[in-house]
């Protein structure tokens, strides 16, 4: 075999070979290419639905804690606020209001407290001599005022002021040292004076009120005064705090905290003991009017139990709080006493 013919041979034998290694390399890459096994895939969703599960599981925990805690964090600013509002109502039991035995600054029913003051607003509040009928008696007759029953004729403490008494209002009637309470019905000015009518009452805010007991007045020794009255009761489950009167004589309160299970308030007298209320009927009683010194306020508070607020039992969130106040006027009176 001459050159020329070795030369066509050989170019015939490299194409084949070229051939046949794209052949084989075709093969393999077919090979690499195959899909995914009814096995691997259910191995993957499985995983997949365990991971899944997973993060539903820690994201509820974690609305479940941030739920748990607004609930909490609800309950304890309530708590906060009341706790605020009795601190300041109760540091002012008493101003210029000297408790004796049977009436006091400071009165508690169960579920209801108390207190009076005299208002400054900025000066204190003015004190309105009665005016009394012409008449030779030194005592009006019983049940009645200047202008009959229910009703006074009162003056200005200055010549040509006005008597600044509003309907609502609890105003002190001081007779010669016998005190009532009153709620200003009705306010007229006349020619010499203003009319004032009271609500028909004998009682208010667990003391005598209006003439009750029939009590006389004293034409030259009767006066009446404004008074800050302060009254914390539950309504339906609310915590209220009042400072005025209805036309009807019933509390005209707004709302302090909401899911109220208990409000108690007990009185701690000189000697140490507690109580509910005050005696006020016996002068060797120790358990008087002019005897407290202190008041111990107990609130339990209960959270809403709807949506993420209840907990799977059921049972709602409750918390209970407990205060002691000593109102620093009630000391300084007892001290001035001795």
């Amino acid at each position: 075999m001459n050159s020329s013919e070795q030369s066509r041979a050989s170019v015939v034998v490299r194409p084949r070979q070229h051939l046949e290694l794209r052949a084989g390399r075709g093969v393999g890459d077919a090979a690499t290419r195959r899909g995914f096994t009814l096995i691997e895939l259910l191995i993957a969703l499985v995983i997949g639905v365990i991971v899944l599960t997973a993060a539903t599981s820690v994201a509820s925990s974690m609305f479940r804690n941030v739920g748990g805690v607004r609930v909490r964090e609800s309950v304890s600013r309530q708590a906060r606020f009341v706790g605020m509002s009795l601190e300041r109502d109760l540091s002012e039991t008493g101003v210029e209001l000297e408790s004796d035995i049977s009436f006091g600054s400071l009165a508690a029913r169960g579920d209801t407290l108390s207190i009076l003051s005299v208002p400054f607003t900025p000066d204190i509040a003015p004190v309105y001599r009665l005016v009394a009928r012409v008449d030779t008696a030194p005592l009006l007759p019983a049940n009645e005022g200047s202008c009959g029953l229910r009703c006074l004729n009162l003056r200005a403490p200055t010549a040509g002021g006005a008597v600044e008494l509003e309907s609502g209002d609890v105003a002190l009637l001081n007779a010669a040292g016998s005190r009532r309470l009153m709620i200003v019905d009705q306010v007229s000015p006349i020619v010499d004076s203003t009319r004032v009518t009271m609500v028909d009452m004998d009682s208010l805010l667990f003391r005598p009120a209006n003439f009750a007991g029939g009590l006389l007045l004293p034409r030259g020794l009767t006066s009446v005064q404004r008074m800050q009255a302060v009254t914390y009761y539950v309504d339906n489950g609310t915590l209220m705090r009042a400072e005025r009167f209805k036309s009807d004589g019933t509390l005209d309160g707004a709302p302090m905290a909401d899911g109220v299970d208990s409000f108690t308030v007990r009185l701690v007298f000189t000697d140490g003991h507690e109580a509910s209320e005050a005696n006020g009927a016996d002068a060797d009683d120790e358990n008087d009017y002019d005897d407290i010194v202190s008041v111990i306020v107990r609130l339990r508070l209960r959270a809403d139990s709807s949506g993420v607020n209840k907990p799977k039992d059921g049972i709602p969130v409750t918390r209970a709080y407990e205060w002691r106040f000593s109102p620093r006027n009630l000391i300084y009176e007892r001290n001035r006493r001795r």
